[in-house]
């Protein structure tokens, strides 16, 4: 009987979860009250500045991540990886969504025993920050952390820790950005 009252508030608790996400994105659509993201100029490996702006019109996923972070290491192939099948899935889009990692190593050679360049789809930038200030101004506070940017770079959503990107919400989530209408 017990477990039958703790099985069935666990089932009103999560259909009760369900519907205020459900709620919570459909909110989202509308696109009206989310802060714009800050822009940040950040250098790649071969030291090359890249800048947010160059990627208007375009969604963007960006993620904090450091190669001292353990959870970082777990989460950043699987983020890769989904980086990768979103460019597949994505070939000739002009919307198609931007990967950005932020490393937060103190140098490209700590970044790069996680997150080698070599091997990184195209669609994705590999960028750090040595001074740690883009973080603060995103609002950071635990990595990994992962901000979903619309094609005008507002802030649509925050993931804080690691997540499985590995699951098919992933692939839902890209298609679903990519056909969101600007709003001007």
């Amino acid at each position: 009987m017990r477990r039958q009252i703790i099985g069935g508030s666990l089932a009103i608790l999560l259909l009760a979860l369900a519907g205020l996400v459900f709620w919570s994105w459909k909110k989202r659509e509308s696109l009206t009250d989310f802060r714009p993201a800050p822009a940040f100029r950040l250098p790649n490996s071969s030291g090359r500045l890249s800048e947010l702006a160059e990627l208007v019109g375009r969604p963007v996923i960006l993620h904090f991540w450091a190669s001292w972070c353990a959870p970082c290491i777990e989460e950043i192939p699987t983020w890769v990886d989904a980086a990768r099948r979103a460019q597949m899935s994505a070939e000739g889009l002009s919307n198609a969504v931007a990967w950005v990692a932020v490393s937060l190593d103190d140098n490209w050679a700590n970044a790069h025993r996680v997150l080698r360049e070599g091997s990184l789809p195209k669609n994705l930038w590999s960028l750090l920050d040595v001074n740690k200030a883009l973080p603060e101004a995103y609002g950071s506070f635990q990595f990994p952390e992962t901000y979903l940017l619309d094609s005008e770079h507002r802030i649509l959503h925050k993931w804080v820790g690691p997540q499985d990107w590995s699951g098919v919400w992933v692939g839902e989530l890209i298609s679903r950005v990519q056909r969101l209408k600007p709003t001007r």
